[in-house]
């Protein structure tokens, strides 16, 4: 048995969403689906608790009595060295609990003649092509926009810190907009991150900067490696 997760989360919300799905042998049936909404989650979040959410559908599928090892497969190479090692950061309940539900495979009652296997953990290279890894995407992004199930999962560790800095960075603006000397105040000059002038292309940036025959110098340079001249 075989399933793929994956986790996913839209710009500018604090939701992310799990999704997995099951295929049964090689001859790649989908057997088991499902997806589910993660508030205050982050990505990484996401990618332990939908590496378990996929290892509980396996052991209840009636497909489990005729398998030997479960294969997760998920396209997230950091949640897969955890799931398979001591857990740091966040979420590290989320990836023991993992582990201890991984230890309870091998118990399944199996059907005569099929011997007990066990959890093996696969990292496969996300949006390129795999059919289970592409159709765990798509479940992940219908979490994102599903009803809340309750009791909803506690907010991860990391999701917590972003929210804390974001606060703090939110009353920060809030103080320099008012306490700002006014010299500030009249150029104008705020807390952006990225000033706009970084946003100009690096040839404009060096026709500013360069004296006239170092730019022509430039410009020769650049034709002669088919790299766009500055305007």
């Amino acid at each position: 048995m075989v399933v793929y997760s994956d986790g996913s989360k839209g710009k500018d919300s604090n939701n992310a969403g799990a999704g997995w799905v099951g295929y049964w042998d090689t001859s790649k049936t989908k057997i088991f689906c499902g997806h589910t909404k993660l508030p205050n989650h982050e990505v990484f979040d996401a990618e332990a608790r939908v590496a378990l959410l996929g290892l509980q559908a396996a052991l209840k599928d009636p497909k489990a009595q005729h398998s030997i090892n479960l294969y997760i497969c998920s396209d997230n190479l950091e949640a897969v060295q955890q799931l398979q090692s001591q857990p740091t950061g966040s979420s590290q309940s989320v990836f023991k609990q993992f582990q201890e539900a991984a230890q309870t495979w091998p118990s399944c009652p199996r059907a005569p003649g099929i011997q007990p296997g066990k959890v093996q953990v696969k990292w496969v290279p996300g949006h390129t092509g795999i059919e289970g890894n592409e159709a765990a995407d798509k479940e992940a992004k219908l979490g994102c926009h599903a009803p809340l199930e309750l009791p909803a999962p506690p907010a991860s560790i990391a999701a917590a810190k972003w929210a804390a800095h974001r606060v703090h960075w939110q009353a920060f603006a809030q103080y320099w907009m008012d306490k700002a000397p006014k010299r500030y105040k009249d150029l104008k000059i705020g807390l952006e991150r990225r000033p706009p002038e970084l946003s100009y292309p690096k040839q404009r940036w060096a026709a500013s900067l360069l004296p006239g025959a170092a730019m022509e110098t430039l410009q020769s340079t650049m034709s002669a490696s088919n790299m766009k001249t500055p305007d």
